[in-house]
């Protein structure tokens, strides 16, 4: 029987304190979901995330928490997620694109009173990024699309409530399933204002439809960033819930209950039938330029068939930037060297020949004359210090 924590009208209290963080006037802060403004320049960067995952409990379909557990005893599920991401900047004028490339790569462990399961680092998502911002005074308004392929997909027979195995793409019967073994497709709208140099506040739509039969979810994010050229904080409110599209298994959760205790310890985590949930993220950010690293955490406040637990994240960035300000000022630079190195080139030829003329012609003050070169010498020397 399952073990419950605590009435629902606790976890709304603690919901209301987020929002009430959120609308306080104090530098808050996010990352998971974080909306940054696009650099003006045209730029690549070399992004990894990795970010690790526990959970203990559930949120069930009425919004209530309890325990994993298995004949009273806890259960526990994790998983470490590591996600390099390739990306491309592009100006032009005021509207700013963007391309990247992204890969997801998991390892998960889950502990039952049944079984214990462990999945080695696997690559479970493939997927690239498409995005455009226009500026408008102190708005950026931006779309993003995102498109991403699951190496592995999960289909439950109905009748013996095991996998069915027909496609070779499918997930094995014992593996552990992260990332919700699906594919999607994901429209976002974003905005974000701008009122100081310092201080941005964002807002992000997105619609994402995912394959495997399972619903489509509607996210919306509210956060706010305060930044300078060393440092960044920053929070957010991010939640996200079933729309248009429900899971097939709606009416018979049953099924995928049963498999999700046979292979996740029973976590809502991933693969789960119509989640929602809200949660509330803090970061903290570093700027070594060109590096960047944030840490972030996240932490579930309320939800419906969602796994709850705490996530920890680290994300370095390697940007380099390229723009025509920045070429012309290379140029002059080295034009600058050339035209030095030749004039000091040519001064060295006339002191040549100066210097043969007065070595073939006869001095009586000779010794007069090695102290002249040497002088010149001299002079010479700190000409070209200089």
């Amino acid at each position: 029987m399952p073990l419950s924590y605590k009435p629902n009208n606790y976890y709304m209290s603690k919901v209301s304190l987020c929002f009430f963080l959120f609308l306080f006037p104090f530098p808050v802060f996010s990352y998971i979901k974080q909306e940054e403004i696009p650099s003006p320049e045209k730029s690549f960067e070399i992004r990894l995330k990795s970010e690790f995952f526990r959970s203990y409990s559930n949120y069930t379909k009425s919004g209530d928490l309890v325990y994993l557990s298995d004949n009273f005893q806890k259960n526990s599920f994790q998983y470490i997620l590591i996600q390099p991401q390739l990306s491309y900047f592009y100006p032009f004028k005021k509207t700013y694109a963007g391309f990247s490339l992204f890969a997801d790569s998991y390892n998960a462990k889950s502990h039952s009173q049944k079984s214990g399961l462990e999945l080695p680092f696997k690559l479970s998502v493939l997927g690239g990024r498409v995005q455009f911002f226009q500026k408008i005074q102190s708005l950026f308004i931006g779309f993003r699309l995102t498109g991403a392929y699951s190496f592995h997909h999960v289909k439950l027979n109905p009748d013996t409530k095991e996998l069915n195995l027909s496609s070779p793409q499918q997930t094995q019967d014992n593996e552990i399933i992260v990332g919700d073994h699906a594919s999607y497709f994901e429209p976002t709208l974003s905005f974000i204002f701008k009122p100081s140099p310092n201080f941005h506040i964002y807002n992000q739509n997105s619609f994402r439809y995912r394959s495997s039969n399972l619903s489509s979810l509607f996210s919306l994010n509210l956060g706010t960033v305060f930044h300078n050229s060393a440092f960044s904080i920053g929070s957010s409110i991010d939640t996200f819930f079933s729309f248009l599209r429900f899971d097939d298994y709606t009416n018979r959760p049953g099924y995928r209950h049963e498999h999700l205790k046979k292979v996740n310890a029973g976590s809502f985590k991933f693969y789960s039938i119509n989640p929602s949930v809200i949660s509330f993220t803090l970061w903290t950010g570093l700027n070594f330029s060109p590096f960047q690293m944030t840490f972030y955490v996240n932490k579930d406040t309320w939800g419906k068939n969602y796994g709850e637990g705490i996530t920890l994240g680290l994300i370095t960035k390697f940007k380099w930037k390229y723009s025509k300000k920045i070429f012309l000022e290379e140029k002059r630079k080295k034009k600058k060297y050339l035209d030095f190195n030749s004039r000091n080139s040519n001064y060295r030829i006339q002191e040549k020949k100066e210097t043969s003329y007065f070595e073939e012609e006869e001095d009586p003050y000779s010794e007069n004359k090695n102290i002249n070169l040497e002088l010149q010498k001299e002079l010479n020397l700190l000409n070209e210090e200089e």
